[in-house]
């Protein structure tokens, strides 16, 4: 239950940074469509809103398949979106988007340092815990080649979560909550998929010796 809930905390608070991100936007096209002529500025604002609303349909707290459809065609282009740590330097981009349109432009300094700075702080603590997450995958990969014979340590069928948290228990004593599993198979996967497989191609090159490590 404590899992679900930091889970469920996360989604929310993504939830909560896309809001931020429209809001942002909202109030900007506003303004300089309305009060200001600024068309350079206005683009800039009507960039502001499409991010936020991509964000919100991939954070969208209510499963629909429509929603679901369009937050797949999202990881296909933008597959740093899978990713913690791509999502926390994507916020501290959209962050400092937003202080310099309701800041730097006098719209409304207030809410750019209310909103954006919830946007920035997002996407720290969301750098912070992608690389802590990655660190950790990182050991169990280490653990996998020093013991050798790492292929082998996945069946020709591939692994579930259940059966890929059973090996890393094994191998290095490590064990990943669900959502960790959830953002490592979206990371080992070469595509975007909803199978919850990680196949024997792809955990072969996650443990080739040469790989890189894995930033979740």
């Amino acid at each position: 239950m404590g899992q679900r809930r930091f889970a469920m905390g996360w989604k929310f608070g993504f939830f909560i940074g896309a809001c931020c991100v429209i809001a942002a936007g909202v109030v900007g096209v506003i303004d300089l469509a309305l009060f200001a002529f600024a068309p350079f500025d206005l683009v800039n604002e009507l960039y502001l809103l499409c991010f936020g609303l991509m964000m919100l349909i991939i954070d969208f707290p209510i499963p629909h398949p429509k929603a679901y459809n369009w937050k797949l065609t999202i990881y296909k282009y933008f597959l740093f979106m899978t990713r913690f740590t791509g999502r926390g330097i994507w916020y501290l981009f959209l962050g400092t988007m937003i202080v310099a349109s309701l800041w730097d432009l006098s719209i409304s300094p207030f809410l750019g340092f209310i909103l954006g700075g919830y946007v920035v702080l997002l996407g720290c603590l969301s750098i912070f815990n992608g690389v802590s997450k990655s660190m950790k995958l990182e050991r169990v990969r280490a653990a996998l080649i020093k013991r050798g014979n790492a292929f082998d340590s996945c069946p020709p069928q591939g692994l579930n979560p259940g059966a890929f948290n059973d090996m890393s228990s094994a191998m290095s004593g490590i064990k990943f909550t669900d959502e960790e599993l959830h953002y490592i198979f979206d990371a080992l996967s070469f595509t975007v998929r909803a199978d919850d497989i990680i196949s024997k191609e792809e955990f072969c090159e996650w443990v080739r010796p040469n790989t890189k490590m894995l930033v979740l």
